[in-house]
């Protein structure tokens, strides 16, 4: 094991737990564009989805009826996409900065220096009355 690592009781098994030198805008920066790309990604895959749901709930039609009217347009697979841009901005933003700020509140909870809990044997927490009485 290299002399950098140090290992960690999580729970029952020993987890090695290596330290990088990785500096914190690298890793800020690495959150962001994963929260971006992956908010892209899910928007722009799902605007269909989105669409036919807000048009049905719009026009008060079922289903069927609202995408027949979509696809019998003179674009069809244009109209599925209609207003991607707006929400894959929105959606692509904010996955960024959620995903961001929960790195930065996950590391300073990690860096903080309140003492560890004592850990509760879970047999403690299994044992009833009765047992209690019997041993």
């Amino acid at each position: 094991m290299p002399a950098s690592a140090e290992m960690s009781n999580n729970g029952a098994y020993a987890v090695p737990q290596v330290k990088t030198s990785t500096s914190k805008s690298s890793k800020t920066a690495f959150h962001f564009t994963a929260g971006l790309f992956s908010g892209l990604t899910s928007s722009i895959l799902l605007q269909p989805a989105d669409l036919l749901k807000t048009r049905v709930q719009q026009s008060k039609q079922s289903l069927l009826p609202t995408l027949k009217t979509i696809l019998s347009s003179q674009h069809p697979i244009r109209g599925l996409w209609r207003g991607t841009l707006p929400s894959a901005l929105r959606t692509g933003f904010g996955s960024a900065l959620y995903f961001t700020s929960l790195n930065a509140l996950r590391q300073t909870i990690a860096q903080s220096t309140t003492p560890p809990r004592k850990r509760i044997n879970p047999e403690i927490l299994l044992r009833t009355p009765q047992t209690l009485e019997h041993r």
